[in-house]
């Protein structure tokens, strides 16, 4: 949900939900920006109440917009939580998995509808999970968006984007790259940011792992 970011904005929002009998039970500011701002909110309808009613009701705030609902059947996970897990995950995983745990955490952990790991000299697909558009056009666009060919669009961690894409670094002179798509819900300059942290986690696993092969023999 957009809203104007100024005092009052919430609160005014949060008048509209309990007009019509829902209580918010969860709340997350997800991104502020241009006097706007972007909350994920986690709203407990009563019965008889729809959704397309609260759209209406939170629409009848000066600025505020609804850009998409989910249906949940059980609470979402907590998202600090599920990001320790990740980042546990990432630092003890062997040499021949880091690839594998950060395409699986990273799909799980952004809702993605696909995601790949590839490697950008050779386009060969390293992990995946989701149907994807194909190889090759993954590769194009990891190449073209880190190259900065869409790199504007696609650094900024824009809502507009469907698609984003982050290096991983090298191993042993590979260059890879994590890319994720996901429809009807832009990446926020949030999740952008944390992906790029969680690829940096992997690189560190990467490089300790072969630094520890290096000593060992």
């Amino acid at each position: 949900m957009w809203l104007p970011d100024r005092p009052g904005g919430l609160g005014a929002i949060a008048s509209r939900v309990g007009a019509v009998g829902a209580e918010i039970v969860g709340i997350e500011i997800v991104d502020r920006e241009g006097g706007q701002a972007v909350d994920d909110l986690l709203v407990q309808l009563p019965p008889g109440v729809t959704t397309d009613l609260l759209v209406r009701e939170i629409g009848e705030v000066d600025g505020a917009r609804v850009e998409d609902v989910r249906d949940l059947e059980d609470a979402p996970p907590d998202a600090r939580l599920q990001a320790l897990e990740t980042a546990c995950s990432l630092a003890e995983a062997p040499a021949e998995l880091v690839i594998e745990e950060l395409t699986a955490h990273a799909h799980r952990d952004n809702g993605a509808d696909w995601t790949v790991t590839i490697d950008l000299d050779d386009g060969t697909v390293l992990a995946e999970r989701g149907d994807h558009p194909g190889a090759g056009w993954v590769h194009a666009y990891a190449v073209g968006s880190l190259a900065g060919a869409d790199g504007e669009r696609t650094g900024s961690g824009s809502t507009e984007d469907d698609a984003v894409c982050v290096p991983i670094g090298a191993d042993g002179g590979r260059r890879q790259a994590l890319t994720l798509g996901r429809t009807g819900r832009g990446f926020r300059r949030r999740e952008h940011e944390a992906l790029r942290l969680m690829a940096s986690l992997a690189a560190a696993r990467l490089a300790s792992c072969e630094s520890a092969s290096d000593r060992t023999h």
